[in-house]
């Protein structure tokens, strides 16, 4: 229910201008609520001040062009956080299974010890 939420907000945003929900997008959206996803949220701030000043600085046709590529690049971070979590919930445990073998293989080929539980 986050994940659908955390997408809607990112795309919602995108279509209208509002960079700032990518960051309070990402905290719902992340798997787990810590303490630290208000962090991330905390990206938002930048964008709550009225305006950038990069739009204020620079002639309409340049602001034009870096406000589309704000919108691409909120929606494609959205898109990106919605799949990445869409596999974590999908495929959780092959996921697990196969980060534990990846850092157990790492740790082996360093020559460093292998923590087990």
């Amino acid at each position: 229910m986050r994940l659908v939420l955390a997408t809607i907000l990112v795309a919602w945003g995108a279509c209208t201008d509002r960079p700032w929900t990518v960051g309070v997008a990402c905290m719902p959206g992340l798997p787990s609520l810590w303490p630290h996803g208000l962090v991330v949220a905390l990206a938002a701030l930048p964008f709550l001040t009225g305006g950038s000043a990069l739009h204020k600085a620079v002639d309409a046709p340049v602001a034009t062009r870096e406000l589309w590529s704000l919108r691409r690049l909120s929606a494609v971070t959205g898109l990106a956080t919605a799949i990445g979590l869409s596999v974590v919930l999908l495929a959780g445990a092959a996921l697990e299974r196969a980060l534990l073998w990846a850092s157990a293989a790492i740790l082996a080929a360093a020559g460093l010890p292998i923590l087990s539980e």
